[in-house]
């Protein structure tokens, strides 16, 4: 599929991302993050991460502007925390897709989590060589956290625009 950034109307049925390159390179230039021997394309790919984990993460004020929309935003009465209604892709939104996407190029956003044979969720795992030691903790049935990433989702949270931040999932 094609890097399709999404406009502030929705009008992009199949977007998948929130900002486009530079958006993203003039993000991270400004914060003094090394973006050297990244490609366009490695920016691309993060930026597309980094819009599917914020979208599978939050659950957002409002409701999506159109019906055909791949992405969360644009949104139709969605109030920040002033009480101000936020018309297109907030800023924030933008923000926090460019400092996801920048720890999108070196670690997976939301990896998937360690099983054992029986396709059990393992929560915790420890192990000691010398006479021989193993400990196993399990996730709740189903169950298990998500990666939090406190700043980038404080940023988000503090706006008024988010519903949930969602931190446990069901697998």
């Amino acid at each position: 599929m094609a890097f399709l950034v999404q406009t502030n109307q929705g009008d992009v049925p199949e977007a998948n991302a929130y900002v486009t390159v530079a958006e993203f390179r003039d993000h991270c230039a400004t914060r003094g993050y090394d973006l050297t021997g990244r490609t366009d394309a490695d920016c691309e790919v993060a930026i597309v991460r980094a819009t599917d984990f914020l979208d599978a993460r939050f659950e957002f004020v409002g409701r999506k502007t159109n019906r055909p929309q791949a992405t969360a935003w644009p949104r139709e009465m969605a109030y920040d925390v002033d009480g101000r209604q936020e018309n297109g892709i907030p800023s924030i939104v933008k923000k926090v897709c460019c400092e996801y996407g920048f720890k999108a190029l070196t670690i997976p956003l939301m990896p998937d989590p360690t099983r054992d044979a029986s396709g059990a969720i393992i929560a915790e795992k420890s192990e000691e060589v010398g006479p021989i030691k193993t400990s196993v903790k399990y996730a709740s049935p189903g169950a298990y956290d998500l990666p939090k990433y406190p700043l980038i989702d404080r940023m988000l949270a503090r706006t008024g625009l988010v519903l949930t931040g969602r931190t446990l999932v069901r697998a």
